[in-house]
Formats: structure tokens, C-alpha cells, sequence
């Protein structure tokens, strides 16, 4: 069994709160907490993160969150980069992320951060 390596995941603008890039399962907790409202939190694609996002941050069902994160951010548009469509596990906007924005993070703030 491999081991997880948690690909940064672009929001664009489109998100309430702004583009933000969300590089861990805390990130992920936040954001649903943040710009997710409470009746679109009970949506299934939303629901599907949730279900295991405690999981997630203690080591199990780690790469399911992953992508059903993505794919809660592709159903509602605020997937950055990305048509909509989820793509490949790895996810296809993942590819795209140049070796600097793995290495050295993003110019993009942090969720909950704006820049002014």
C-alpha cells in the first residue's frame, strides 16, 4: 500500500471567500465550515466529504476525501482549472500544478485569508 501525499487543491474565485488553495484535511474541515452554507452542506456531494473527513485527518479513507472533495468542488464550479468534470483519481488539475506550487506553495492566500 502506497503512501498518501495530499495534492494541493486549487478553489478559484468563483468560491465564496475568494480563490484559496486547501493543502490539508484541517484546510478541507474549514473550508466546508466557511464557504459552504448550511443547506448546501446537505447536499450528497457535500454530505460524501463530510461522511469521512474525521477519517481522513486520523489516516484512513484518505484518498477517497481527497477526491470526493474534488469532486464536491467540481459540482459546484469552484474547482480552479478544472471544466467541471472530475477526471482521473490523481485528478486531472493535479497533473497541471507546476513543481514549484507543490514545493514551494502558491501565490494564492489561504482559506480564510484575503489579499488586500
Amino acid at each position: 500500500m502506497g503512501v498518501f501525499v495530499f495534492e494541493p487543491i486549487h478553489v478559484n474565485a468563483n468560491a465564496t471567500g475568494g480563490a484559496c488553495v486547501l493543502r490539508t484535511f484541517a484546510d478541507v474541515g474549514a473550508f466546508i465550515l466557511i464557504a459552504v452554507n448550511p443547506p448546501r452542506r446537505l447536499s450528497p456531494h457535500w454530505n460524501t466529504v463530510r461522511a469521512d473527513l474525521v477519517q481522513a485527518r486520523f489516516g484512513a479513507r484518505r484518498a477517497e476525501v481527497h477526491q470526493a472533495m474534488r469532486d464536491a468542488l467540481a459540482a459546484e464550479g469552484w474547482l480552479a482549472g478544472c471544466d467541471g468534470r472530475s477526471g482521473p483519481k490523481r485528478g486531472r488539475c493535479a497533473d497541471e500544478l507546476s513543481e514549484n506550487d507543490v514545493n514551494q506553495g502558491s501565490k494564492m492566500p489561504p482559506i480564510g485569508k484575503t489579499s488586500t
